[in-house]
């Protein structure tokens, strides 16, 4: 079929409606920069919510309400359904002096001991001027200060914020339009200290859609260990305020694509009083939470004032901070290491310091047990150095997602020196090494234990029972459900044991744990 041929000037008009076609729909003119049209989608979403000038005269918000999170640090399963935690806050967000202030009560499993419905404690946490403390017992308790861009982040992103914080930034500029929601969206892109981040802005309302951030975490125990992490918060549920303003009464958050938290904020209020007593902390917790470390990967090994402990010649519990603890294992090959607990370099100097303990010996295998994010934190280290990992057959998933995890912001040995990890995946008991310290991995195939197994050590009688249960300074047990699948676990293998610890217990007769569960039971039989 001939192409028809139309005159120049017919071609220059079909043209030029084409484009005028083109900006009503996406919003862009084929004129504008990148970074001018940025920032007229920018002002745009300013007047939508309210005006720039009403936006800017908010120097602080007291916001309360309550929300959910889903533990995808140390639930069950990696892929969930998660274990919620329920909370409740009540905040002061100072914006003219970037500065926090906020109480939370938790209600969840982990927060309330398994049988208490109630509200967990309060807890009141401060960031000022940099510093970052914690009230609780009468008293404020130092917290790293690296925990400070969280709540300057929480700021800068408030929703009453985000757009000045944009239009402050040197590098705005627009990207791609997409669609979420089956809306399309304008994409406003800019960098906040490191951070990536970029707006979606609805094309028809022009209000912001959700705040999509690439960061990392290098102190935090959870997040850390992944790397670049994607959050992206969603707006919803959009109220008009007194004042004038528009303002989302819900946040709903996604980390790596996995669901995270939502949010419901059920009393807001624009510049409230703001008490300058209730931002005051105390010098010394000051100076003390601007000198801890900022990094996972300067934490010192150990805990302070505490030897390692020696379970058997050759086998050497190290505890670690927050009670996340390795076992340093001496065999005539080589040194075998229990759980790379916290972070790459964390895990390095476990690995300096078994190679002290026991000079002139490689590091022949790392030995993980569970899925908990801090428990797996190391991992890549040992990948990096072509160390065999040994690991349950059901966190293959995990353990692979975590070796391809993006550390380009933050990177450690495995992102600047790629290796193929070498991992051996258990399904069935299996020995490691020989002689008197030989080790063997059992799954525990229990229903609340199935991402997790057991090492026996036969000449030391010994049995680690990964994070299945921890044990109170007073004999309890947290939690009995899980401590009674160990003790199953241990008769259903037939094994010949004296002792049991695990990664946050020190070393007790087995026949303690049997007793803390039947004072368990008879206590429970008389409620």
């Amino acid at each position: 079929m001939p192409i028809p041929k139309f005159p120049r000037a017919s071609i220059a008009f079909y043209i030029l409606i084409s484009l005028c076609g083109l900006t009503e729909v996406t919003g862009r003119s084929v004129h504008d920069s990148p970074q001018d049209q940025a920032r007229t989608w920018i002002h745009a979403a300013m007047n939508a919510l309210g005006g720039e000038d009403r936006l800017r005269a908010i120097h602080a918000i007291e916001i309360k309400g309550i929300g959910f999170r889903n533990e995808l640090e140390q639930s069950e399963r990696p892929e969930g359904p998660w274990l919620p935690d329920f909370y409740q806050t009540s905040e002061i967000r100072d914006f003219a002096n970037t500065r926090m202030r906020s109480e939370r009560q938790s209600r969840t499993l982990n927060f309330t001991a398994w049988d208490n419905s109630n509200w967990s404690r309060p807890t009141i946490t401060v960031v000022s001027g940099g510093a970052v403390a914690q009230f609780a017992e009468g008293k404020f308790n130092p917290v790293t200060a690296a925990s400070a861009i969280d709540i300057e982040e929480t700021l800068a992103f408030d929703p009453l914020r985000v757009l000045l914080t944009a239009l402050d930034a040197t590098d705005l500029h627009s990207e791609m339009d997409t669609v979420l929601h089956g809306f399309p969206q304008h994409v406003a892109a800019f960098t906040w200290k490191g951070e990536r981040v970029r707006i979606l802005l609805s094309s028809f309302s022009q209000m912001p859609t959700c705040i999509e951030v690439t960061r990392v975490r290098p102190m935090d125990y959870f997040q850390g260990p992944w790397g670049d992490i994607t959050v992206r918060t969603t707006f919803a549920t959009w109220s008009l305020n007194l004042s004038g303003i528009r303002y989302p009464r819900q946040w709903s958050r996604e980390m790596n694509g996995q669901p995270y938290s939502t949010y419901t904020a059920n009393d807001v209020r624009f510049n409230p009083p703001v008490n300058e007593a209730d931002f005051a902390i105390p010098e010394e917790d000051r100076k003390t939470s601007l000198a801890l470390a900022r990094d996972l990967d300067g934490i010192p090994i150990g805990v302070p004032n505490e030897t390692p402990k020696e379970l058997a010649p050759g086998i050497v519990y190290v505890n670690g901070p927050i009670a996340f603890h390795s076992t340093e294992v001496r065999q005539s090959d080589g040194i075998v290491i229990l759980e790379a607990v916290i972070s790459s370099g964390y895990s390095a100097r476990i690995i300096e310091d078994a190679q002290k303990r026991f000079p002139g010996l490689p590091i022949k295998a790392l030995v993980t047990t569970s899925d908990s994010w801090p428990h797996i934190g190391g991992v890549r280290e040992y990948a990096a150095r072509g160390i065999p990992i040994y690991a349950l057959d059901l966190n293959r998933a995990i353990l692979t997602r975590l070796m391809v995890a993006p550390h380009r912001l933050h990177p450690d040995l495995l992102a600047k020196t790629p290796h193929e990890a070498k991992f051996t995946f258990v399904s069935e008991r299996l020995t490691l090494g020989t002689g008197e310290n030989r080790i063997e991995m059992i799954p525990f195939r229990t229903v609340t234990g199935e991402r997790q197994m057991m090492v026996y050590f036969p000449e030391a009688k010994l049995v680690y029972t990964s994070d299945l249960f921890s044990i109170a300074g007073d004999g309890s047990i947290f939690l009995p459900q899980f401590a009674r699948e160990a003790v199953d676990a241990i008769s259903r293998e037939k094994l010949d044991v004296g002792r049991v610890y695990g990664m946050h217990y020190d070393p007790v007769p087995l026949q303690q744990l049997h007793e803390a569960i039947e004072i368990f039971l008879r206590s429970s039989s008389k409620e």
